[in-house]
């Protein structure tokens, strides 16, 4: 053929990979076709595919994620440090105070611990924390905040949720009650109530679930471009990087229920991807001016008397609410899925987990405090601050 000798070893070593991945392929169905014929087993024959599927996709998620990432113009030339040792990159210096909220009680307060430790280790900012909680929460915060060096001088207001606000006006939907009892704590309607919570405050704020951690500067996530018809900024299930790792994005039909005349005549397509309620960056200005606290609590009474949704609690209104009032969130900023079954986590690669994503997301019952070996989970470790010994006395 002409070839010459490096072109010849890069042919041969593509036909020795398809050889490979040939085989690889065959063996993995004549498994498949044994566990369905021998014992019955379709579920685990799908959890079987699922797996190999995404093991054999990691080479390819890689490679268009190195794309979508230089498309996009991305600098990860500088490895986020908790110190900032490094000569790379340089830290924009903020001229205001970044204002964060995170709202958390219970067993989760560990998690909220490790987040504000992440914030506070990767930016050179001045960050105010914004603390929901309820009366027992607010206790253990102050207890934990004091006794811990890394939180100590930590600036922030501790608010207490009035539970009061939502009573009779909500109701969670979901298929597993464990899933359901967890959408019905009343924090989880604390971004509801936003304008409520910052009665004096009208600049721009930072919202972040606590099941997060954050390795970027947040002051670059504050600085998010905000549209002028916008509210806020969120990241959507079908952006090109969650597209990359293979996540199955879930539409519009997937929350609300189209068979009902009140939903159809809100004129969203049902095929209208979804966006990730628990990390935003929003106007409180625009938030107080168009009375989007008001709008979410009416979605959520409708629901309560009609039925109109199918899955969540807190996300079908605030889908309804900021339908094309949202600006896009850079995806690196809302990495999701990660607190999914494993054979459910996207294909992301270690790189792209270590060095590249901004915020990593543990959205879903895996939580990395409660399974050591969940994607990520080290990293979650790094930031991690235990319970205080008192505190812990004090539940025994």
């Amino acid at each position: 053929l002409g070839l010459s000798t490096a072109m010849r070893k890069r042919w041969l070593s593509f036909i020795r990979f398809r050889r490979v991945s040939f085989l690889i392929g065959s063996l993995c169905i004549c498994w498949l076709l044994a566990v369905f014929v021998f014992h019955g087993g379709l579920p685990l024959a799908e959890t079987t595919y699922t797996i190999v599927r995404a093991s054999l996709s990691k080479a390819e998620s890689q490679r268009c994620l190195k794309q979508v990432l230089h498309q996009r113009s991305f600098s990860f030339s500088h490895k986020k440090q908790s110190q900032f040792t490094g000569t790379s990159r340089s830290r924009p210096k903020a001229s205001h105070t970044v204002h964060v909220m995170i709202a958390s009680n219970g067993i989760r307060l560990i998690g909220m611990m490790a987040l504000i430790n992440s914030i506070n280790k990767n930016t050179h900012a001045s960050v105010f924390f914004h603390l929901v909680t309820d009366k027992p929460g607010a206790r253990h915060i102050r207890l934990w905040m004091e006794q811990a060096v890394e939180l100590r001088h930590i600036k922030k207001k501790i608010i207490i949720f009035d539970s009061s606000w939502i009573e009779g006006k909500f109701a969670a939907n979901s298929k597993t009650k464990s899933r359901v009892t967890a959408l019905a704590d009343p924090l989880n309607f604390a971004r509801f109530y936003l304008d409520r919570l910052l009665s004096n405050f009208n600049g721009r704020l930072v919202y972040i679930d606590d099941d997060c951690i954050v390795q970027g500067d947040i002051s670059e996530m504050a600085a998010t471009e905000i549209a002028e018809r916008h509210v806020a900024a969120f990241s959507t299930g079908c952006n090109d990087v969650m597209q990359c790792v293979h996540s199955q994005p879930h539409d519009y039909s997937a929350y609300l229920d189209y068979g009902k005349e009140v939903i159809k005549q809100l004129g969203i397509p049902r095929e209208t991807c979804h966006f990730n309620a628990g990390v935003f960056v929003v106007d409180m200005e625009r938030y107080r001016r168009w009375n989007i606290s008001g709008q979410l609590e009416h979605w959520s009474l409708m629901n309560v008397k009609d039925k109109l949704f199918l899955e969540g609690a807190s996300q079908p209104p605030v889908m309804i609410v900021f339908y094309n009032r949202y600006s896009e969130l850079d995806p690196r900023w809302n990495v999701l899925h990660l607190g999914t079954t494993s054979w459910r986590v996207p294909t992301y690669t270690e790189d792209f987990i270590h060095n590249e994503a901004q915020l990593l997301h543990w959205d879903g019952p895996y939580k990395p405090w409660l399974f050591s070996n969940q994607i990520g989970a080290e990293i979650w470790r790094k930031y991690s601050i235990p319970e205080p010994v008192a505190m812990i006395n004090s539940e025994t």
